[in-house]
């Protein structure tokens, strides 16, 4: 007996339609999720290689791949969610790893990860090797690369990115990125393996950055009831009780960073949500706090470099030197691998 077709249900702008019906009003699914290999052919981003997604659901990404498959722009029907800096979409062409060059070519974006051997400020080790800022694999293109539709609505992006050094580290990033159309959730699993002989120090930061308008003031930052949060400095004390509060944009406003440690569920997952009320979106960030114990919270209220960070991460963003110091810096050890989930979904509210 032949078995029966199962008919795909995809919700589109809030209605669910099966596949059929789709396919009579639009004659291919492409019309309505896309995932495509692009290049980027104008400034400081000529010759960017990226992955553009659009999903019929309202979410549009541009995930760069020679930016180790970070996502550099998030749309929801239109509306911008990601902080992208004064510096744009930088190439690999304009990226000078040096000193404070960092500032000149962070893009921000939805997503910037930090690492693998470095997180926070540039640091050089007793023997001389130089860590620069948040470290290099945002600088590194990712390899291996595939698009794979599990369904009509979801699909599979992954890349491997790779730190190496001679007589040094062997590090292996497998990043899979899978993105739900009809619902806006994206999902990354990253799996770490430390390919070398020696134990190596990592330390990962997800830099995940909001922006106007999907920022402004008004918003609400949501962590869970039970959070315990920590100032970084002065300038974070004295923000302490308003630390999830956004205001307007303020022209002499000194970053904030703030440091929280989550209970989570029952499967240890910790969240935190950006809400705005006044274009009815919440943007909700879950983190396995297994491996990603701590969640950073970076508020830029300056004039023009307005954004508000939300970073699930394995340290305090000290730097690689300083985190030894302080007792907090992981290792992995040969030819063992570590596991990192996170998820991000939009919705209406």
């Amino acid at each position: 007996m032949l078995q029966e077709v199962k008919v795909t249900k995809m919700e589109i702008l809030g209605k669910i339609y099966d596949e059929k019906l789709l396919l009579k009003y639009s004659g291919t699914m492409e019309s309505l999720n896309t995932a495509r290999r692009i290049m980027l052919l104008d400034g400081k981003a000529k010759g960017t290689e990226a992955i553009e997604v659009i999903g019929g659901g309202g979410l549009e990404l541009l995930i760069l791949v020679d930016r180790g498959l970070d996502i550099v722009s998030a749309r929801y029907k239109g509306v911008n969610l990601g902080f992208l800096s004064k510096n744009g979409i930088t190439g690999l062409s304009g990226i000078n790893p040096h000193e404070d060059e960092f500032l000149h070519y962070f893009s921000g974006g939805l997503l910037t990860t930090c690492g693998l051997r470095n997180a926070g400020p540039n640091c050089r080790e007793e023997g001389g090797e130089y860590h620069p800022i948040h470290g290099r694999y945002n600088t590194l293109p990712a390899q291996d690369i595939s698009i794979k539709w599990i369904s009509k609505d979801i699909v599979e992006i992954y890349g491997v990115v790779r730190e190496t050094a001679l007589f040094g580290c062997q590090l292996k990033m497998s990043r899979t990125i899978t993105i739900d159309t009809s619902k806006s959730i994206i999902k990354i699993n990253d799996v770490l393996e430390n390919e070398s002989v020696s134990a190596e120090e990592f330390m990962l930061l997800y830099h995940f950055n909001f922006g106007f308008p999907m920022l402004q003031d008004g918003c609400k930052v949501m962590f869970e009831e039970s959070d315990h949060v920590t100032p970084r400095n002065i300038d974070a004390e004295a923000g302490i009780d308003t630390h999830t509060e956004i205001i307007a944009p303020d022209d002499n406003y000194k970053e904030q960073v703030f440091f929280h440690i989550q209970k989570g569920d029952s499967n240890k997952v910790g969240k935190v949500s950006l809400v705005n009320s006044s274009l009815g979106l919440e943007v909700t960030l879950k983190q396995s706090l297994e491996t990603l114990p701590v969640l950073a919270q970076w508020k830029s209220m300056r004039s023009g470099d307005y954004a508000l960070g939300l970073e699930p991460t394995n340290s305090f963003i000290k730097g690689r030197v300083e985190e030894r110091k302080n007792g907090t810096l992981k290792t992995i050890q040969p030819f063992s691998k570590e596991y990192f989930e996170l998820e991000l979904s939009v919705k209406e509210i």
